[in-house]
């Protein structure tokens, strides 16, 4: 639980719009860019092959769309053939458009977790 705590007050810092170590990004960057930046940074602490994955998703007759970026890891059994594979995955905001610091939180230390563990 104690791992959860200090990941939840990573995440407070980085919802912390004046806080002046966020990140090392061009000023014109969206705090969307800045969360996917930080988070990408922990996964690569647990040497895990990082990239993005950007979405467009509009629907015109309806007038919305929605569009972001899902930042992933992956980590690489240290035995096998490399075809097996699990997908954890979390939402940044929640449906009242919070920033889901809980889930955010858990999926890192289960990140860290599986990454130290040897199945």
């Amino acid at each position: 639980m104690n791992i959860i705590r200090a990941y939840r007050a990573e995440v407070d810092t980085w919802i912390d719009a004046d806080n002046p170590n966020l990140y090392d990004l061009p000023s014109f960057a969206t705090y969307d860019d800045r969360y996917a930046e930080n988070f990408e940074k922990i996964l690569k602490s647990f040497h895990l092959k990082t990239g993005y994955q950007t979405y467009d998703l509009s629907e015109e007759r309806f007038g919305i769309g929605v569009n972001g970026t899902n930042v992933y890891g992956i980590l690489r059994a240290p035995r096998g053939d490399a075809t097996e594979a699990i997908v954890l995955s979390t939402s940044w905001k929640t449906v009242e458009g919070e920033i889901d610091i809980g889930g955010v939180s858990l999926l890192l230390a289960l990140a860290g977790y599986f990454r130290r563990s040897s199945f």
